[in-house]
């Protein structure tokens, strides 16, 4: 508890004693009865500003909350101890005031939307945490030949598009108020593009105006893009152990339109035939060779024939490459988050959501 403030003719503080580690505490009656002497006179309003307990560091909240409520203790076979801790130190100070009832998962949803930056809560064999940090390392490289669906649509969160937003921080329970601060950088650039100026406000644990700066920047960062969110399904020997928040690289093309390229017959390549030159699309009713195998776009442009029914020549524009009615956005390799996770244990695949972030 850091302060408590009395309501009589003024405001005033006063200072407790004898505080335990449940929040309670003991005032003198001249301090918060109302005649200073007599509590059944009645009491003035006290107002409580502070933590519940000393801990502001959001995951150590989420440790405390587990071994309070569940009885959970921190150690290596119930924690992933190691992550844990390298994690929370991207996160900053939080002010988490527990004024009403909630369940455990309802205060950490607060936690995550409250900090600095947004983590993920893992209660799987181990708990842990992971922070949304899209300089994490890469950690595996789909080439086409990975790729097992044909149709790749793309998406795109318009929602989370703005040309500013506003973080609120320092919340005050006395007076229901927020302190807040706004960042603009990117407004600019966002008019000038699309001619659109759109504010989106956050709510957070923050106390304080420096860190409530920095989550502001680290949103509009993000946010001041429209990012594609590409759905791709690979073997699960490619990538054994996906995880939200993981950084992928990709080579892919989205189809933008719902007709698929025309069927051509290729014969068998060339014997001694350079593969890494071939330029293939991702459809089922392309067929390279003998092999019925769904390939993707390599981005090398080619210069190479294929059997005797057709040579690819060097198509110098192959980002707008157009054939019939179908028509393909090639983004070749993109860089991008995992948000999503899909388990196919009947074709041992597994179909991960990427949105791209660099």
């Amino acid at each position: 508890i850091d302060k408590i403030f009395v309501q009589g003719n003024d405001l005033k503080i006063t200072t407790p004693s004898m505080i335990d580690n449940k929040g309670t505490f003991v005032c003198d009656y001249a301090d918060v009865v109302v005649d200073g002497v007599n509590p059944q006179s009645g009491i003035k309003e006290v107002y409580v500003t502070g933590r519940m307990r000393d801990i502001d560091n959001p995951a150590e909240i989420i440790v405390d909350l587990n071994r309070r409520i569940y009885g959970t203790d921190y150690n290596n076979s119930t924690y992933d101890v190691a992550e844990l801790e390298a994690e929370k130190t991207q996160l900053a100070k939080v002010g988490l005031y527990m004024g009403e009832p909630k369940r455990v998962y309802e205060w950490i949803e607060l936690l995550q939307n409250g900090s600095t930056i947004g983590f993920r809560y893992e209660d799987t064999l181990r708990r842990t945490i992971r922070c949304d940090l899209p300089d994490r390392p890469v950690v595996v490289d789909i080439q086409p030949i990975d790729i097992r669906n044909d149709d790749m649509p793309v998406k795109r969160n318009a929602e989370l598009y703005a040309s500013s937003c506003v973080v609120k921080y320092a919340y005050n329970h006395r007076t229901d108020s927020y302190k807040q601060v706004e960042n603009i950088d990117y407004q600019e650039q966002v008019i000038d593009e699309h001619r659109v100026k759109k504010v989106q406000e956050y709510e957070s644990l923050l106390t304080t105006k420096a860190d409530a700066d920095d989550k502001a920047l680290i949103v509009m960062k993000d946010i001041h893009e429209v990012r594609p969110i590409v759905t791709l399904r690979v073997d699960s020997e490619k990538y054994p152990q996906p995880r939200i928040f993981d950084m992928v690289t990709a080579r892919v093309s989205v189809l933008q339109q719902q007709a698929v390229l025309p069927e051509i017959q290729v014969g068998n390549v060339l014997s001694g035939a350079d593969l890494s030159g071939i330029f293939a699309f991702g459809d089922d009713d392309y067929v390279l060779g003998d092999d019925n195998i769904v390939l993707g776009e390599f981005v090398q442009k080619p210069d190479i024939v294929l059997g005797d029914e057709w040579v690819i020549g060097d198509i110098a524009n192959w980002q707008d490459f157009e054939f019939a009615e179908a028509e393909r956005e090639y983004l070749g390799a993109i860089t991008g988050q995992v948000i999503g996770i899909n388990w196919l244990t009947e074709t041992n695949e597994v179909e991960i959501a990427i949105r791209q972030r660099l």
